[in-house]
């Protein structure tokens, strides 16, 4: 009994460390709606309850999506149905409720409400998506609606469009190729690198403003940086980041997506399980088994 209570303090000590995420949410939950009359699903970490357009077609679906050694749990979520989208936004965006996401909020023009993408500022974002027809209109898009589900009118998207991987900026509408086709049926890693370049404060305009963000697409996780060759879009107006839209297309089924993260490097947003936790995972095993036999 002493062996395997050793066991499980040190293995606690060993997991993965996650100080610099920002956000996360891994869609966890059993199978069933995401949002419904009796419970809304709340994400891991800075993530409100989703929301759906219209109250339905988007489920949770266990279990969820793997990429290689990214470090995964919980389920998916999927849906997708008469032009209906879903998302969620993120929470602790206000000075008088302290809170990670702080350091990196700007007020906008348009109202009260706080956005990540405050000036000099850098953040990444990953998440998993399948698309699963083959039609154009898969999208996830960073904006600054303060309704998850809403697509909102500044931040980017990441989208298909013409059978590829596509970069938008929300405000001009304007696209940039990452040249990477979409597969049906293919999980994808996406990271996402905000570097907030310049703008304005409140009372200033969105308009004023112009930050870099670029797509990585399929890079190895784990790593201290990408090691693949991104996508660099500059966007027309300052990037406000309040929400998480998701449409997979306006058909039912139309994809699914998984672990959504926010944080300050991308090590962060990509994490991989420690080679001692799943040592020592394994050496608990053996103790268990060892200790049965006696």
């Amino acid at each position: 009994m002493r062996t395997l209570v050793s066991f499980i303090i040190v293995a606690g000590l060993c997991a993965p460390a996650m100080a610099n995420l920002l956000a996360y949410d891994s869609i966890t939950g059993p199978d069933g709606p995401i949002v419904d009359a009796n419970q809304a699903h709340q994400g891991e970490l800075n993530v409100n309850p989703w929301s759906t357009q219209s109250g339905y077609h988007y489920d949770i679906v266990n279990p969820g999506m793997t990429f290689g050694s990214l470090q995964t749990t919980g389920g998916m979520v999927t849906g997708g149905g008469a032009y209906e989208s879903a998302g969620f936004t993120f929470a602790n965006l206000a000075p008088w409720n302290p809170g990670d996401l702080n350091a990196y909020a700007k007020e906008g023009p348009a109202d009260e409400r706080y956005r990540i993408g405050k000036e000099g500022t850098t953040v990444w974002a990953s998440f998993l998506v399948e698309d699963w027809v083959a039609n154009d209109g898969n999208r996830i898009r960073f904006a600054d609606s303060h309704i998850g589900w809403n697509p909102g009118n500044h931040g980017v998207g990441v989208n298909v469009q013409g059978g590829n991987w596509q970069l938008q900026d929300i405000a001009s509408g304007a696209y940039t190729d990452t040249g990477v086709a979409r597969t049906i049926n293919q999980t994808y890693l996406m990271v996402l690198k905000f570097e907030f370049l310049t703008g304005e404060e409140y009372p200033g305009d969105w308009a004023n403003g112009a930050d870099d963000v670029t797509l990585y697409v399929n890079p190895t996780p784990g790593l201290a940086a990408p090691d693949v060759v991104g996508t660099t879009m500059t966007s027309s107006q300052d990037v406000a980041i309040l929400n998480v839209h998701f449409y997979p297309t306006s058909g039912s089924n139309g994809g699914a997506a998984d672990e959504f993260r926010l944080g300050e490097t991308y090590a962060d947003v990509t994490p991989i399980p420690e080679p001692m936790t799943v040592a020592l995972l394994g050496l608990g095993g053996l103790c268990i088994l060892r200790r049965r036999s006696r």
